[in-house]
């Protein structure tokens, strides 16, 4: 199921992506917006359904592939009646032009590579040291402090689309005005923890508030980082992206392996945090 449902979300990406690029922001957001909520509805008949269903994982699992299938036809019906902008409005698209868009597209697939396997770093990491069962708490752990990220990926994709502009943009107050709206909604999210966490997850979650902490810490770096990211990409100098990806994975290797033994969910916390921190600064002395 999980093979079926890769490429209608590469697809629906490329296509949410050209929304981003050409400026048209309420395509963009009701293409985004569609997959959450269609994923939501059909997540909570499940729930309600949950009683007479067999293998309620597949079920889970079957709901995501709807949705994603859905939000890329809703997508491909927006497509069609979307207008080229500028100089190019009411051009014929050529092979030329669709050899210009597939070499532009090598030059994203290393930070794209190394942005997933960022993703998944931490759980490797963790997995080897502690186990399945600590990795399991720490994903739910992590899940949590990650709530900010759709806020973090509206305030990126437009930030993108500055650095494909090529305008003069005070990139500086972009980031010290994120850093504020992160940090305001950080700081419920850490001071809650200990009710939500078990509200949203289950009940059977005990929370490790500092662990937490760490990584709400960890996640709002981690949103400056990509918004810098971003912003970079847009300007098509990807290799900074790809250069912080490294050093986030190099140091995340180095401090997992040396504070997980010790500290356990709060070192690889504390590990998460300082390899985010790294990449961040990196990045903003990339943009600066």
């Amino acid at each position: 199921l999980y093979l079926a449902y890769v490429p209608a979300m590469f697809f629906f990406l490329l296509a949410v992506s050209l929304f981003n690029g050409v400026g048209d922001f309420q395509r963009y957001n009701v293409a985004r917006l569609s997959y959450y909520l269609i994923n939501l509805v059909l997540v909570l008949v499940i729930w309600w359904a949950a009683p007479i269903l067999v293998d309620l994982l597949d079920w889970v699992v079957f709901a995501n592939l709807v949705s994603v299938y859905g939000v890329l036809a809703l997508a491909l019906g927006m497509l069609h009646n979307l207008q080229p902008t500028g100089r190019n409005r009411g051009a014929a698209c050529e092979k030329d032009d669709v050899r210009t868009i597939f070499h532009l597209a090598v030059l994203f697939v290393l930070p794209v590579a190394l942005g997933h396997v960022s993703t998944a770093a931490y759980q490797i990491v963790l997995d080897h040291q502690m186990g399945v069962k600590a990795l399991g708490f720490f994903v739910v752990f992590f899940a949590y402090s990650r709530l900010l990220s759709p806020l973090g990926s509206a305030i990126g994709s437009h930030v993108f689309h500055l650095g494909i502009a090529g305008e003069q943009h005070n990139i500086a107050r972009i980031f010290r005005q994120s850093l504020v709206v992160n940090l305001l909604c950080a700081v419920p999210l850490a001071l809650l923890a200990g009710t939500l966490v078990p509200i949203i997850f289950g009940r059977e979650f005990v929370v490790e508030t500092v662990t937490v902490g760490v990584l709400l810490i960890s996640s709002l770096l981690a949103l400056l980082a990509d918004t810098m990211g971003e912003y970079l990409n847009g300007r098509r100098k990807v290799a900074a992206d790809s250069i912080g990806r490294i050093i986030y994975l190099s140091s995340l290797a180095i401090l997992g392996g040396m504070l997980v033994p010790v500290l356990g969910l709060l070192g690889m916390a504390e590990a998460v945090a300082i390899s985010d921190m790294l990449r961040c600064l990196y990045l903003v002395n990339r943009v600066k």
